[in-house]
């Protein structure tokens, strides 16, 4: 942890002005990133994170809110948080919405509703089919997230556009699935391309022929963005809409 430190004493004293208390826009900080998938779920692991909240309040002060995020299931939720840090789940379209929201307020009796990662596509990997989420599908997901709860549930979306993994960075993911040994994992390497099937291609197209990613309905969020794009796939106009 001492590099992690190092760093942190760099980087989130530059953020501290920008925080909500100061009148800036943060709101909150994700600490973790689906750390209950991580093993073993023991007081060890817990430690770690103990350690990045001390460091968090250290240089961010006590007025922020710390976040984690995991996947839609209580175990995970309870290996990736502590307390003092708000549990926050990801998902992606499809599926029933409010049990996924249940696993949060399971773990969290109160407060807001909060998916930190919608996901809108997936990853793709060599001498894999590229990912594909139906915008339809996408959108239609979406809609319930924003209508749950009457409308109060948060959302982020990930990804709203795709992007570009550099040199040799893109790494690889294990599947224990299939694996040849019980030891390792069966690897399957990332494409450079993280285009992750986005709303927005690396290019700054849209994928499709999306006529309205997000439909503009007064089902929909209290603000809409509303992307039109012409037969050739090229952007035609872009509206804010409030409902």
């Amino acid at each position: 942890m001492s590099e992690v430190r190092k760093w942190y004493s760099k980087l989130l004293p530059s953020l501290k002005p920008y925080l909500y208390s100061s009148g800036g826009p943060i709101i909150a900080v994700q600490v973790e990133n689906e750390y209950g998938s991580n093993k073993p779920c023991d007081a060890g692991h817990f430690d770690y994170l103990v350690q990045l909240k001390e460091i968090y309040r250290e240089h961010l002060g006590d007025d922020i809110v710390l976040l984690t995020v995991d996947g839609d299931s209580y175990k995970l939720a309870q290996c990736g948080n502590i307390d003092g840090m708000y549990s926050t789940v990801n998902f992606g379209s499809g599926g029933d919405i409010s049990s996924k929201f249940m696993v949060q307020r399971k773990k969290e009796p109160r407060g807001p509703f909060v998916c930190s990662a919608f996901f809108s596509g997936w990853l793709d990997h060599w001498g894999h089919k590229f990912a594909k989420t139906g915008a339809e599908h996408l959108a239609g997901g979406l809609k319930d997230v924003l209508e749950f709860n009457g409308k109060t549930a948060s959302v982020s979306m990930y990804m709203f556009h795709g992007g570009t993994n550099f040199a040799y960075m893109q790494g690889g993911r294990g599947d224990w699935n299939n694996a040849t040994t019980t030891a390792y994992p069966r690897l399957w390497g990332k494409m450079t391309s993280y285009d992750y099937d986005a709303p927005f291609q690396r290019l700054g197209t849209l994928h499709g022929n999306i006529s309205c990613y997000v439909t503009s309905s007064a089902t929909t969020a209290r603000f809409t963005r509303c992307l039109r794009i012409l037969p050739n796939n090229t952007l035609a106009r872009s509206c804010w809409r409030s409902s």
